[in-house]
């Protein structure tokens, strides 16, 4: 710092505004690694609940993967059913 054709109050006041700047800086530091902390929270819990939402993606495709097959199968049944409840009229022609 200057301090060539000074007063020392000038000087002491600069040393004061130093101080108070610095300060300043180390608690602005301070909040922006606070609030890079939470962005990474955040950010982490947005990756799990990705993870939680392609998981239940997953399972409501599964589900009407299942659902399609058990379909597939009632009307299978219903065949067989039909075919057994002939089969005595068809036996005996």
């Amino acid at each position: 710092m200057k301090t060539v054709g000074m007063t020392s109050e000038q000087v002491n006041r600069g040393v004061a505004l130093s101080r108070e700047a610095a300060s300043a800086i180390e608690t602005i530091r301070s909040h922006a690694e606070d609030i890079l902390g939470r962005v990474s929270e955040v950010n982490q819990q947005t990756n799990q609940q990705s993870g939680i939402n392609q998981a239940l993606a997953n399972n409501v495709d599964n589900m009407g993967k299942l659902a399609q097959r058990n379909d597939e199968d009632i009307l299978l049944a219903q065949e067989r059913v039909e075919g057994l409840a002939c089969w005595p009229v068809n036996y005996a022609i």
